[in-house]
């Protein structure tokens, strides 16, 4: 999924805005599989991935989701 398909699920564009000046252009699978279960939809998840694998990127696109309601 590319990043910015994250706006239609309610991500602020200063958030994909600020992954994209990172190089950051699409969801690695752990990332997508999260979308995909209802994380911007407000359903709790665990997500259980190695160090480097986009954990902090998953929480960050559910928060801000969440702010910009």
């Amino acid at each position: 999924m590319n990043i910015e398909e994250l706006n239609k699920l309610g991500v602020p564009n200063f958030v994909i805005d600020y992954f994209k000046s990172q190089k950051i252009t699409h969801l690695n699978s752990a990332q997508l599989k999260a979308v995909n279960q209802g994380l911007l939809e407000g359903k709790n998840l665990l997500v259980c991935t190695p160090t480097g694998s986009g954990k902090t990127a998953i929480a960050t696109f559910a928060i801000a989701r969440n702010l910009s309601k």
